[in-house]
């Protein structure tokens, strides 16, 4: 039996090409720093070779050795996306061409949790306050040991519950239930948009169509009533 024939991405060699005329180095240069033929390079690049993610790795340390050169040759550290490229990018595998890119979806990702937990923590508040409690955001820190020059060893966020009538501290809990009770509310949205979706049956569909058709007619009806009475909208006489 025959060798299986690995299938070539043609998207690897477009990658490739656009950061090398990003970042200004050309083929040949590449390819005396990773060792590999231009004729290779060539191949993916005009999608005739399959790039090998051994191939890829190396291009990306090539890329970081470089920055890191331009970065002592200026006398300063210049930003890292400016040169470097990842692996996974080139071999198709995500959206993330350098590092930064990859920070910065990482850091969407964080603001929209923070987001998130927000949301939950209004509507707990809310269901605190009707029942005659306040929540108070607390800080909790651990040092090893009696010294000022010591860093904390623990440092996390929890809620105190604190009686509106008696002004008296009832209960309290760690921060982490928050973030826990977030991602079950989350998952709880999508599981119930899901099912909206799964029980929207044909005949309701219609009802929301020709609802929607009526209501655009009732307003078209109006408005023209409104002109043929010398009326327009939004004037006054």
């Amino acid at each position: 039996m025959g060798r299986k024939e690995i299938a070539i991405n043609p998207e690897c060699g477009r990658r490739l090409k656009y950061w090398l005329t990003k970042v200004g180095f050309t083929a040949q240069e590449l390819a005396a720093g990773i060792d590999y033929s231009p004729q290779y390079l060539s191949g993916i690049i005009n999608g005739k070779r399959r790039m090998t993610h051994e191939f890829a790795r190396a291009v990306e340390e090539w890329s970081f050795k470089k920055q890191f050169k331009e970065s002592q040759d200026n006398g300063e550290l210049t930003k890292q996306d400016e040169l470097t490229v990842r692996a996974e990018w080139l071999m198709g595998r995500d959206p993330f061409m350098s590092l930064s890119d990859l920070l910065t979806r990482e850091e969407s990702d964080d603001e929209k949790r923070e987001h998130e937990e927000q949301l939950l923590f209004d509507i707990l508040e809310r269901g605190f306050s009707s029942l005659g409690y306040t929540l108070r955001w607390r800080r909790y820190v651990d040092y090893p040991e009696i010294n000022i020059m010591t860093w904390p060893i623990y440092d996390h966020v929890y809620f105190e519950v604190i009686n509106d009538k008696s002004g008296e501290v009832e209960a309290s809990f760690p921060g982490v239930i928050l973030e826990q009770a977030a991602a079950q509310y989350m998952d709880f949205g999508k599981n119930l948009a899901q099912s909206i979706i799964t029980r929207s049956s044909p005949s309701m569909k219609r009802r929301v169509k020709d609802g929607n058709a009526k209501m655009v007619h009732t307003q078209k009806a109006i408005a023209k009533e409104a002109e043929d009475n010398g009326e327009s909208a939004g004037k006054k006489e």
